[in-house]
């Protein structure tokens, strides 16, 4: 009988202890559990699935049902985080802008006044001239004259007596005599003065006079021609040069009269152009 009671003892302390044991690992102390919430990040309602001696810190949130009131949030999660200063942006430098200024090519200025220069290449000659005058070159290399230079401002006139009307105009011509009866200079200008007065009856106005011309010496005389009454009718301003074997002679002419004429206001710039005439002298070599 005591044999009966021992053992329904021990087997009722047995299951007693059996019991326990299993609600202990059913249902963790609150301490334990407590740790638990803060860790894992879930209510001891719903505790995370499978085996959770395998759980890391962060906690499986993939099986918890959203919107539950339950649901503790994790602290460690809410703490942000101390990021370092963002710093401020470098500025950015513009890239210098390179300009290049092109200059402009300023057009020639031509001046009106300046005056042109005529070459003779048969004969060896230039000399200035004024731009308004009218330049006419002979056709050939004998031809007298060789160039004739003409004036602006031409004047028109008419006669009363014979209605004609008549146009007089100022010109410098230069003519060659490229076969000379001499060379010598003196000799040359008194027969051809001889001859003027001879078949033109020229009444000087100036006195024949040594000059130079193109640097060598020259002669010039200035006079009036008359017509067959003997009325006077061109004035001529003429310069004589023998260089090379060839006579060069510069001749100014316009209308003869006392008063104020296209000869008169042209005659400056026509002793211009003689005192401008060079020869391109020809040399041996010896």
């Amino acid at each position: 009988m005591n044999w009966v009671r021992v053992f329904l003892i021990a087997f009722l302390l047995s299951l007693f202890v059996n019991v326990f044991l299993l609600f202990q690992i059913d249902h963790p102390p609150i301490a334990e559990r407590v740790v638990g919430t803060l860790e894992y990040g879930y209510n001891s309602a719903f505790p995370p699935v499978g085996n959770s001696s395998n759980s890391t810190a962060t906690g499986d949130f993939s099986q918890i049902p959203p919107g539950n009131p339950g649901l503790v949030q994790d602290v460690r999660s809410t703490t942000p985080a101390t990021q370092p200063p963002t710093p401020p942006p470098t500025p950015v430098t513009p890239e210098p802008t390179l300009t290049v200024t092109v200059a402009a090519t300023p057009l020639p200025v031509v001046d009106p006044g300046k005056w042109m220069t005529y070459k003779n290449d048969p004969f060896r000659f230039s000399l200035e001239y004024p731009p308004d005058w009218v330049v006419t070159r002979s056709a050939g290399s004998q031809s007298r004259p060789a160039v004739t230079f003409t004036a602006p401002g031409e004047e028109e006139r008419c006669s009363d007596e014979t209605t004609e009307c008549y146009k007089y105009i100022a010109v410098l011509s230069v003519d060659i005599d490229t076969n000379p009866y001499t060379v010598v200079l003196e000799d040359y200008f008194n027969q051809y003065v001889s001859d003027l007065q001879h078949n033109y009856g020229i009444t000087a106005t100036s006195k024949s006079a040594p000059t130079t011309l193109s640097g060598s010496k020259a002669y010039s005389i200035e006079y009036y021609s008359r017509d067959g009454r003997g009325n006077p009718t061109k004035n001529y301003l003429q310069y004589f040069v023998i260089l090379d074997k060839k006579v060069y002679i510069l001749t100014y002419s316009g209308t003869y009269s006392t008063g104020e004429t296209v000869y008169s206001r042209n005659k400056q710039p026509a002793q211009e152009m003689v005192n401008s005439f060079t020869v391109d002298r020809e040399y041996k070599v010896v």
